[in-house]
């Protein structure tokens, strides 16, 4: 999967992007400390501490390659400005699962979001992927249908987004 990453870094040319581990996560802790609605949303019942990012990265579904995951830092100018969790094909060869994108709250509506979705986007295309998938709230709706993500579910407050290369017109 080193290819998503490496057609990533292309796409993200003016920054930095540095797989997150168990060795330097806590390093990413500003850009959840930002979006502390985001936080709320994991429904710990307690307040989110910076060991709670190892959850995000180790928590993959029984059946998932873990070496797969492509979990990201993305820095510019020496900051972590944002995260980015990919899971390369999670339920068929010709997926990539979007686990998650968080802006730092310091970058949001600076056109970040739209430049990491921009360069993904780019990279599963190069690499023969078929079609992105994800799950978004409510409040996001508005956002992937702009980057070109059609509904295709809806559980409980969230909804699934797909988007088909096959099916594009331009």
């Amino acid at each position: 999967m080193n290819d998503i990453l490496d057609a990533l870094r292309q796409g993200l040319d003016e920054y930095e992007v540095i797989p997150i581990n168990k060795e330097n996560y806590t390093d990413v802790w500003g850009v959840y400390a930002t979006n502390q609605k985001y936080l709320q949303s994991w429904g710990l019942g307690k307040v989110v501490e910076v060991e709670d990012i190892l959850e995000t990265f180790t928590r993959l579904p029984d059946h998932y390659d873990a070496d797969k995951q492509i979990f990201v830092g993305i820095w510019r100018n020496g900051q972590v400005v944002a995260i980015c969790d990919l899971l390369p094909q999670l339920d068929g060869d010709d997926n990539l699962w979007l686990s998650e994108i968080i802006i730092h709250g310091n970058e949001k509506g600076g056109g970040l979001g739209r430049i990491i979705v921009d360069s993904i986007v780019k990279a599963t295309k190069n690499i023969g992927l078929r079609r992105i998938t994800l799950g978004c709230a409510k409040n996001k709706i508005d956002f992937w249908s702009k980057m070109g993500f059609c509904q295709v579910a809806h559980f409980d407050e969230d909804f699934i987004f797909v988007r088909r290369f096959d099916e594009e017109t331009n």
